[in-house]
């Protein structure tokens, strides 16, 4: 179903508007309900639109800042886990470290 959009409304169909599409009513008083109760519906479309879209932005930034964070803890722990084998590769050169400086203390 298309949505119809009124521009304007005229009480009598004037020569300037007679090649465009127009709705009749049986009054004038018809034609105002109709344009009005449209326009308020349309208004409020709108909102809902502006409302969701402000939404879906809302939620890509906390996705994107999201990814960041698991991106950054990912590389932490990539880091923290080499470390963590070089000091098991040098585990005895480590202890010999930690030796001396308990001696010293």
């Amino acid at each position: 179903e298309g949505t119809q959009v009124y521009s304007e409304f005229l009480p009598r169909k004037l020569a300037q508007h007679a090649d465009s599409k127009a709705m009749e009513f049986a009054s004038f008083d018809a034609a105002m309900d109709e344009f009005f109760s449209k326009s308020e519906e349309q208004r409020a479309e709108l909102q809902v639109v502006a409302k969701q879209k402000q939404a879906m932005s809302k939620l890509d930034k906390i996705r994107v800042d999201q990814e960041s964070r698991v991106t950054q803890l990912e590389t932490a722990s990539n880091q923290m886990e080499e470390r963590a084998q070089l000091i098991e590769y040098n585990l005895t050169q480590v202890e010999q470290a930690m030796g001396a400086v308990n001696e010293a203390l």
